[in-house]
């Protein structure tokens, strides 16, 4: 399962989870951490954030 560096801000966190692909988002997690993919998430959810 691939892993990813959290976001600093939830701002950078939405462009992350924009980048994976089928709409899968990585977890909350303490700046500098990585966390696996664990869960999906609806488009809308992920396109709100530009």
């Amino acid at each position: 399962m691939d892993c990813y560096t959290i976001a600093q801000t939830r701002a950078q966190w939405y462009k992350l989870m924009r980048r994976v692909e089928g709409g899968e988002t990585i977890g909350i997690a303490r700046s500098g951490q990585t966390v696996a993919l664990i869960e999906r998430v609806e488009p809308e959810r992920v396109e709100r954030v530009k």
